[in-house]
């Protein structure tokens, strides 16, 4: 091959090169601005966050206090919360398929105005739950408790029901 040829070839791939480093120069100062964007609204930290599982977000345990009386005890994950007014329970009779909602007694909460639901009543730390059980129950019977939560930096759990057998309190 001659030197003109090898010349050329030469010419013809540093031009490539050049024009692949002007493209990368010219696509830097947008990424950054994203970069920046991200990190100022808090995206780039709450998109390497794992949300916890339910059952470890908001773990509870029951006791029956007496026989018309239930504690449910709640405690939130560090940086979670749970709504008030996403709480709601109930007596179901599986041999009926009756649902009847129970009366309980939830404790003030803490106002928050949250990006989900605007201002609204949040449990952060240890909540105790009293819930009235009514006369007469019948026998394979469940309380179903609905709760709702989210985390400070951004992801709010789907709606919960978990049934709670009456014959194990």
């Amino acid at each position: 091959m001659s030197t003109i040829a090898n010349l050329r070839k030469c010419k013809a791939n540093m031009s490539a090169h050049l024009y692949i480093l002007l493209s990368l120069l010219i696509l830097m100062p947008t990424s950054q601005a994203q970069l920046n964007i991200r990190s100022e609204t808090g995206l780039a930290e709450s998109s390497h966050r794992r949300p916890l599982p339910a059952e470890e977000a908001f773990p509870f345990s029951t006791t029956r206090l007496d026989p018309k009386t239930i504690e449910l005890i709640f405690l939130p994950a560090k940086a979670h919360y749970l709504y008030q007014h996403r709480f709601s329970f109930y007596l179901k009779q599986l041999e009926f398929n009756k649902k009847t909602s129970l009366e309980a007694f939830l404790p003030e909460g803490i106002a928050k105005t949250d990006e989900f639901f605007g201002a609204v009543e949040v449990y952060y730390d240890e909540l105790k739950i009293l819930i009235t059980l009514p006369e007469a129950i019948i026998e394979k019977s469940v309380i179903l408790i609905e709760y709702q939560g989210c985390a400070d930096w951004g992801f709010c759990y789907p709606s919960r029901s978990v049934a709670i057998s009456i014959d194990t309190l």
